[in-house]
Parts: structure tokens; sequence; C-alpha cells
């Protein structure tokens, strides 16, 4: 600890967990006197991340809870289908006109 304490860091990270058995746990009466060491010196103690990203992927992954389906309720109505038909059409036209006048290499097939 006075090595790194020479460094003057601004912190001391250590690794308290097992991460699911893939990295050997620090027993706690070494974790115990690298604290009190640090405290000595006037350094925080921090507890590493939960796991690195390699350590990640092999975790063992919760299934998401699946959200309940959306209840439709009613339609278009007869009118609205005609409404938006005639909006959708205004704006291909439009895309279709911007598009005939960009140049030849920035035109989409």
């Amino acid at each position: 600890m006075d090595e790194l304490a020479a460094h003057q860091p601004d912190l001391v990270k250590i690794l308290v967990e097992d991460h699911f058995d893939a990295v050997p746990k620090i027993p706690i009466r070494l974790s115990s006197a690298i604290i009190q060491e640090a405290h000595k010196h006037g350094l925080k103690v921090v507890k590493a991340p939960a796991a690195a990203p390699a350590q990640v992927a092999e975790a063992p992954k919760a299934v998401p809870a699946k959200a309940p389906a959306r209840v439709k309720k009613g339609g278009l109505t007869e009118a609205g289908r005609k409404k938006l038909s005639i909006a959708l059409k205004k704006r291909w036209a439009t895309k279709k006109k911007v598009a005939k006048n960009l140049p030849q290499p920035l035109r989409r097939s």
C-alpha cells in the first residue's frame, strides 16, 4: 500500500465478489487489511464494478417479463382511412419530386 500511496491515487478499487466463480474471491482478512492500510494513507476504498464485459456474457441472464398484449380499440373509420390514404399519397408524391431533382449519385433506386 505504501508503494501505491506514493503515486497519490484518488481511490483504491478492490474486487469483493466472485462473479459467479469466474474470479477467486478475496478473503475477508485480506480485504480488511487493504481497507485499513488505504485509510491510514487517507485513500478511499471502493468496490469494483459487477463484472468485466467478457464475464457479463457468461453470466446467466434473467428472462425479461413480457409486456401484456395491447388491446386494439376500434379501428379506422372509412373517412379516416380515406384521409390517411390521401395524406400518404401527397407525402410519397413530394418524396418522388425531391428524388428526381437530386444529382444522379445521390439518387436512391
